[in-house]
């Protein structure tokens, strides 16, 4: 379990770009014996050999963010404009709250080549978790998701 916790603290400090990915293979390395026991084979293999975009990927779906980005909106695609909509005022008014914040697309962060729409970056002042908002494009409706 203290692995898992130093995980999760490595995962923000790397997201944050308080260090880099050398920095975080060789901690993971350090300690996947350890590690091994608490995280899967697959999950492992991202964390000592991906890129950063792989290892938050992996982070994300270890830890969960707080309940205050979390209830904001659920994730996925929105089925409707209208659902799309929705979640933009919930997003504005998270962001006049000062729970959000909009920041720049992350570098390492790669949208879907199936993307259509143009997209927007928040983070999370609570838990520093990073969101991505996509625009309606045609027959797409959009999407909400968490990146990291």
């Amino acid at each position: 379990m203290e692995n898992l916790q130093l995980l999760k603290k490595k995962s923000i400090q790397l997201r944050s770009n308080l260090i880099d990915e050398g920095e975080f293979k060789d901690w993971v390395s350090s300690v996947s014996k350890d590690l091994s026991t608490e995280v899967s084979r697959g999950a492992m293999l991202k964390l000592k050999r991906g890129g950063k975009s792989e290892i938050l990927e992996v982070s994300t779906l270890l830890f969960s963010a707080c309940d205050q980005c979390l209830n904001l909106f659920p994730q996925g695609e929105f089925a409707s404009r209208l659902e799309h909509s929705d979640c933009v005022k919930k997003v504005d008014a998270a962001i006049s709250q000062g729970l959000l914040t909009r920041v720049d697309q992350p570098d390492w962060f790669k949208p879907s080549t199936n993307q259509i729409g143009s997209d927007a970056y928040y983070r999370c002042t609570s838990c520093g978790a990073l969101w991505n908002l996509v625009e309606p494009e045609r027959q797409y409706h959009g999407l909400w998701e968490r990146i990291a």
